[in-house]
């Protein structure tokens, strides 16, 4: 009798377990416990687990107390739970191995609650604990919770928009990932990096980092990360002035999105393609897009980029002249940002709201609202110093155990050296304590100093823009109405304004920036500041608020 022989086998792929533990973590949106196999059939628990380590996993979970003994033997660190019986006999080798990864175990509870706060929109909190976990991570050297408390930390800032903070926490994400990331985990920081160059109007160096991303992405086939990047790289095309480029990646990345029914993050390309159509004036397809985005959005409570499609209604609506409709979409962004804690979206309603009361003749309104606008751009200036100086706690504390590492590493050969080591340690902090109150100090003669620049270059400027930007007549008409302007002034001592700066003056309270002026009245946006700046000067103002606030008391406008 012929006995057939079958051979059984189990076909593990690292790169599929890496795909669908991203895929489940975003679906997630909150830390996962893994549950590793027990190596039955070559299963390979050790490699799995060491690949679901780097890739940032907070928890383990195994069967038994051997199973979980072979995976700390093997290096893993992470904490492990025991989910079957726990023998009275096998307490002691638990203890011992307890008592070896406790430091480990608070730093990552302490990591995983940071998260944790996160996700909930609690970031003033999640800040604190997160610059407490980023010490504790550091003092056991641990690199992956390290990366992870870094991570955390900038995103918290950029939600803030606090984006100088932001960028100084990812640069030290990056630096760590070209020793010790992988391929993966460099593109993941090459966008985050891409995104905070966007959000510090540096596009140029942004999109440096966002296109060997986007490379590396298609290399690797994983939509859900091109997507991503292609939506970037859509808007960092947009702020460089090139909307037809910036469609071809919007439509790109919306397609793999609405291909592989993530209807979400489809609905958020969509929002990022209502800004390219906008640009290039195609306001109907922009509206129905936008309309498309919101009925999604509503629906998931995804508050922060429900808030951001507001905000584009409300700007669509101020082109479209629908003034009431653009408080209307201002307002409820305002409204939806607050409750996500987003501050900088926040932000961007608030200026929505002073444009369309100002362009729509409410001037007390729209000056109500830039009020509030300054008040809480003034609040974020006060948080960037704040973090600033926690940031240079952590980085002193992480300069401090280097130093720590290398003068116990020399103590036995040389104690003249250590002497010496301990006194540039102290210098350091003197100098660094010196560099913050030298930080405090110039804030306070900041706004003398740009005061008395701008006075000085507005008289250079108000001369060489004229003679590269309009024709030679042009120029002679202005200098002839500004010798007018000073002869009204000296015989009436009254200040008398041109009628181009009163042009100005009306499109200012009308909300216009410079650019918008520039282009309505045929200029460069370098001499509508000029102009600003002899308004200012004639009016003795020193801003565009106090120029609104003078239109109102004295009727300069009539």
């Amino acid at each position: 009798m012929e006995v057939n022989q079958h051979r059984t086998w189990a076909e593990i792929d690292l790169g599929a377990i890496e795909h669908n533990y991203r895929v489940i973590c975003e679906q997630a949106q909150a830390p996962v416990l893994c549950v590793v196999k027990a190596d039955a059939y070559g299963h390979g628990a050790v490699q799995v687990a060491k690949r679901l380590e780097k890739m940032g996993a907070p928890y383990f979970a195994v069967a038994t107390i051997p199973e979980g003994v072979e995976l700390r033997e093997a290096g893993i660190e992470t904490p492990i739970l025991i989910l079957g019986y726990v023998d009275e006999k096998d307490m002691d080798t638990l203890m011992v191995f307890s008592k070896q990864s406790q430091a480990r175990q608070n730093a990552s509870v302490m990591t995983y609650m940071t998260n944790h706060l996160f996700y909930q929109s609690r970031f003033d909190e999640a800040y604190q604990l997160g610059v407490d976990a980023l010490l504790e991570s550091e003092n056991i050297g641990e690199v992956s919770l390290i990366s992870e408390c870094l991570n955390t930390l900038g995103i918290i800032c950029q939600r803030k928009g606090l984006f100088e903070q932001a960028l100084s926490y990812m640069k030290r994400v990056y630096a760590l990932d070209k020793q010790w990331g992988s391929p993966a985990d460099m593109s993941t920081t090459m966008n985050n990096l891409a995104t905070l160059y966007l959000g510090v109007d540096d596009p140029e160096t942004a999109l440096s980092y966002v296109l060997p991303s986007i490379a590396y992405e298609r290399e690797s086939g994983d939509g859900a990360r091109l997507a991503i990047r292609l939506g970037l790289a859509s808007d960092i095309w947009l702020s460089l002035g090139h909307p037809e480029k910036a469609l071809e990646f919007i439509n790109e990345a919306l397609a793999i999105d609405l291909r592989e029914g993530r209807t979400v993050k489809a609905a958020v390309r969509r929002s990022q393609r209502t800004s390219v159509l906008s640009a290039l004036g195609r306001y109907k397809e922009a509206r129905a897009c936008l309309d498309s985005a919101v009925t999604v959005l509503e629906q998931e409570s995804n508050h922060i980029s429900l808030a951001i499609c507001y905000n584009l209604r409300g700007g669509l609506d101020i082109k479209e002249k629908h003034f009431a409709d653009a408080v209307a979409a201002y307002s409820m962004a305002k409204t939806v940002a607050e409750k996500s804690g987003g501050d900088y979206v926040k932000l961007k309603s608030l200026r929505g709201l002073s444009d369309a009361y100002g362009k729509s003749g409410n001037y007390a309104a729209a000056l109500d609202w830039l009020n509030e606008y300054v008040s809480l751009s003034d609040r974020l200036a006060k948080d960037r110093s704040r973090l600033a100086v926690e940031d240079f706690k952590v980085q002193y504390h992480t300069a401090e155990k280097e130093n720590e590492l290398e003068i116990r590493k020399i103590e036995s050969q040389n104690r003249l050296l250590l002497v010496v080591l301990l006194s540039l340690l102290a210098l350091i902090l003197l100098i660094c304590m010196g560099v913050v109150l030298r930080m405090l100090y110039m804030k306070k003669r900041q706004e003398e100093i740009l005061r008395r620049n701008d006075e000085a270059k507005s008289r250079l400027l108000s001369l060489v823009p004229a003679m590269k930007d309009r024709k030679k007549a042009e120029f002679i008409s202005e200098v002839a109405e500004e010798i007018e302007g000073l002869d009204s002034d000296k015989e009436s001592g009254v200040p008398k304004l041109t009628n181009r700066e009163m042009e100005i003056v009306r499109m200012c309270c009308e909300g216009l920036s410079s650019k918008e002026i520039a282009a309505q009245m045929e200029l460069s946006v370098r001499t509508v500041d000029t102009h600003k700046a002899n308004i200012f000067r004639k009016l003795k103002i020193k801003s565009t608020v106090e120029l609104v606030k003078y239109v109102a008391e004295t009727g300069l406008l009539g």
